[in-house]
């Protein structure tokens, strides 16, 4: 489980400014680390409390998530923020 402590600084930023406003990583790392968690879209947006169509343009890099729904991701997922930004 990831701290939410731990992204206090991180929850201050815009995400633009995090990933220095490129978020072509984020939806195939998304995608990669969803599938090696053998979760569904739809069952990501039910944890997420959003529809399968958010998830899928978060995905396909039609909309970025907002901080608190990134971290929300790296904690379902079990991955670090880190990887799934590539920074």
């Amino acid at each position: 489980m990831i701290e939410f402590s731990k992204f206090t600084i991180l929850k201050k930023q815009k995400l633009s400014e995090i990933i220095g406003g490129n978020s072509n990583d984020l939806g195939p790392n998304l995608k990669k680390y969803r599938k090696l968690a053998n979760i569904s879209q739809f069952k990501l947006g039910q944890l997420l409390n959003v529809n399968q169509v958010t998830v899928s343009h978060y995905e396909s890099g039609q909309r970025v998530p907002d901080i608190d729904s990134l971290i929300k991701i790296s904690d379902i997922l079990d991955v670090d923020i880190k990887d799934i930004l590539s920074i």
